[in-house]
């Protein structure tokens, strides 16, 4: 079944918003306030030589303070493999995230350390999502 670029942001972001106490949205905001997350399109490639799979990456842009020093330690929080707050085993637990055909997983993650969001410095990290899905 082929999902529109909308329908996988929001997907995406829901599956996100599994972890507790972050605020997200599927797509990028212009104001941000700590700890949020939102979603964007990264790349997007034809695979298994043209018979209708794809592979698009996605990037989670995750903003945890204002401050290096508490930044830092919840961006690891929400970095670590497991627990509570960790982004890789939300993914990890519904890679479908309710759509048929659709296949996402954390294939990556760095440290953006702090960046000039809007008005004010904002401390994150950038996960990359891969999704592999029939048709878009």
């Amino acid at each position: 079944m082929a999902h529109s670029l909308k329908v996988m942001h929001t997907a995406l972001a829901d599956r996100a918003s599994a972890v507790s106490g972050l605020r997200v949205l599927p797509r990028p905001m212009s104001t941000v306030q700590p700890p949020a997350l939102f979603v964007a399109l990264s790349d997007i490639a034809t695979v298994a030589m043209g018979r209708g799979l794809d592979a698009l990456n996605f990037d989670l842009f995750i903003f945890t303070g204002a401050q290096v020093e508490t930044g830092y330690d919840a961006l690891c929080e929400y970095a670590d493999p497991t627990g509570p707050k960790s982004i890789r085993a939300a993914f990890w637990n519904d890679r479908t995230c309710g759509l048929a055909d659709f296949d996402a997983f954390v294939s990556g993650f760095r440290i953006l350390g702090s960046e000039e969001v809007d008005a004010f410095r904002a401390y994150g990290g950038v996960f990359t999502i891969a999704v592999h899905t029939k048709g878009y």
